[in-house]
């Protein structure tokens, strides 16, 4: 049986070829080979990589022609994956399993654009993230509409959640936003970017606030119990592990799994420093 329970399941992307983890891909694809063979395979989820190095992924997978197919999600523009996803998914030695594209703007145009060219030029039906980039001001009637139109479509939502600046990291109020709205049409959504830890802190190193996986799960489930947008907000503020562990204990683990229907994962360059956290925190 597996030792990870089930609110934490495929929680974490690898995307270790990313910044600011920058690893080589063969090394990322041995890393990755490693996490699956470990007793906390079914923590991680994908191996992340840009639809542009897929010819170096297939060879570089090709070299362990005994070893199990490798999971991947690529990320590139809708175009790149268009030409990328078939050759993927012909290729025996990766098993595909997201595709994962930017879009120039959050409007309902560019999602049915994206959708277009990812099922109909690809002919591909592999589940598909769409990442809305989230404004510094309040979300605007544009960026609801464009949520609206990825639920009639039946993709996920990509939410940047932090990057080389300040400006990068969504504010409590801005992201509690987009869950909320979230939730309430029933779109899935992961994260990517800034969620190296559990709870919300400042990095010592640059100065920036990082938001917490944590904080995001307990979010969406403050969400999915019809809390306010300033209660989100707030589970998305607290930099207290004690906090957010007794709100844990107080929700419970079956309740944080039915959580996870909509926060599905992040993507994160590094795994071991979120596993730090949840064996810190008892979790793991």
């Amino acid at each position: 049986m597996s030792t990870v329970p089930p609110m934490l399941r495929a929680l974490i992307d690898d995307a270790a070829v990313f910044p600011p983890g920058n690893a080589a891909l063969a090394d990322a694809v041995r890393a990755h080979r490693g996490h699956r063979s470990s007793p906390l395979t079914d923590l991680v989820g994908p191996l992340v990589v840009p639809a542009a190095s897929l010819d170096d992924l297939v060879s570089i997978a090709a070299t362990d022609a005994d070893a199990a197919p490798l999971d991947v999600a690529l990320v590139g523009t809708a175009e790149e994956l268009a030409v990328a996803a078939p050759q993927a998914g012909a290729t025996s030695t990766l098993l595909l399993e997201s595709l994962e594209t930017r879009l120039p703007a959050a409007t309902p145009g560019a999602v049915d654009l994206a959708v277009e060219t990812l099922r109909t030029t690809s002919e591909n039906a592999t589940p598909t993230a769409l990442e809305l980039a989230l404004p510094s001001h309040p979300l605007d009637a544009a960026w609801l509409a464009a949520a609206d139109a990825a639920a009639a479509r039946g993709v996920r939502v990509k939410l940047r959640t932090g990057g080389a600046t300040a400006e990068a990291f969504p504010t409590p109020d801005t992201l509690a936003t987009a869950i909320v709205a979230l939730v309430e049409r029933g779109i899935a959504f992961k994260c990517t970017a800034g969620l190296h830890h559990a709870v919300r802190a400042e990095d010592p190193a640059t100065g920036l606030v990082h938001h917490g996986f944590l904080n995001v799960l307990l979010a969406t489930r403050a969400s999915l119990d019809r809390a306010d947008l300033r209660t989100v907000a707030v589970v998305l503020e607290e930099q207290s592990a004690e906090v957010l562990m007794e709100d844990a204990g107080a929700v419970g683990p079956e309740a944080l799994a039915e959580a996870r229907t909509w926060f599905t994962s992040f993507g994160s360059c590094s795994i071991d420093e979120p596993v730090q956290d949840l064996r810190s925190l008892g979790l793991l």
